[in-house]
């Protein structure tokens, strides 16, 4: 006899622990899109009346104008200090995204949303990309945190989430290592055996690991911004689980775009597929950036 076909509902049946908004293609610029891509997906793209841990979104879900006025160091020089002028003015423009009815569609369905935010274009280029932890049920962010390992390109323009404890959180029974998008990279061996062994780079990741290695993770969260080939992630992400055998559950946030061309590398399931841990953990709710620009 064969064996009928899963449903989304059997998926959600397990337990399930994180539920990705995967979106196809890259989110619109006006943020009364990007709340009402949260709003549709919490009334009617909800796959079912069914509690998850998590709900998570790609990184640089929402983008906005570095604040007016505010200048502090970037690069290898970026400050602990300066997080929270920056979280500060953040947190101000999710108001108007996360809003209050958007949580209370979210409440039953999700103990954490974590939504990740890019703020741009500041003076000389600087730019931080951060992610805000929300706790559904007090309708309230309980932790900022944010990219803290800077890809080659970015080293002396992103203001760094140096805190690396801010990666670090307990909640819902679970205890969660949430990462910016280029911080999954710090398990990867391939970067690592191109590391200064007294670099800066090195040190970072020696940190980090050596938080991680305490704290014994459950879940992992990493927020890229687009992912159109399951290669981008998939070492560091072997590497990791591997690393850390605590961790039951991971997920990469989607959005399934080329940043720089208009052709994918890889067929949008296999992206899907690669990016999660086992798929009766991490369940996709998809939208197509397309019908909210």
């Amino acid at each position: 006899m064969h064996a009928k076909p899963r449903t989304i509902r059997d998926v959600f049946d397990v337990c399930v622990s994180v539920v990705r908004i995967v979106s196809r293609g890259r989110t619109p610029d006006a943020h009364a899109a990007q709340r009402n891509i949260l709003l549709d997906v919490f009334t009617h793209k909800w796959p079912i009346a069914k509690r998850t841990k998590c709900v998570i979104t790609p990184g640089g879900f929402v983008r906005a104008p570095w604040p007016k006025g505010v200048l502090v160091p970037a690069g290898w020089h970026s400050r602990a200090q300066d997080l929270e002028v920056l979280t500060n003015y953040a947190e101000t423009v999710l108001v108007g995204i996360v809003t209050e009815d958007i949580l209370l569609c979210a409440m039953g369905k999700a103990d954490v949303l974590t939504i990740g935010i890019d703020v741009l274009n500041g003076p000389g280029g600087i730019h931080t990309e951060l992610v805000a932890v929300y706790d559904v049920s007090r309708a309230s962010i309980i932790r900022w945190t944010g990219k803290s390992y800077p890809t080659p390109r970015q080293e002396r323009t992103l203001v760094h989430v140096v805190d690396l404890e801010t990666h670090l959180l307990s909640m819902a029974g679970e205890r969660f290592l949430v990462l910016g998008c280029h911080d999954l990279n710090m398990w990867s061996p391939r970067g690592r055996a191109n590391q200064s062994p007294d670099g800066l780079r090195r040190k970072r990741c020696e940190a980090m690991k050596a938080e991680v290695d305490a704290f014994q993770p459950t879940i992992v969260l990493q927020h890229p911004h687009s992912t159109d080939s399951p290669n981008i992630w998939r070492l560091p992400w072997l590497s990791l689980a591997r690393e850390i055998p605590s961790v039951r559950t991971w997920a990469s946030g989607i959005a399934y775009y080329h940043s720089e061309s208009n052709r994918e590398r890889a067929d949008f399931e296999r992206v899907l597929a690669l990016t999660r841990s086992d798929e009766r953990m991490v369940v996709d709710v998809v939208i197509d950036a397309a019908d909210y620009g």
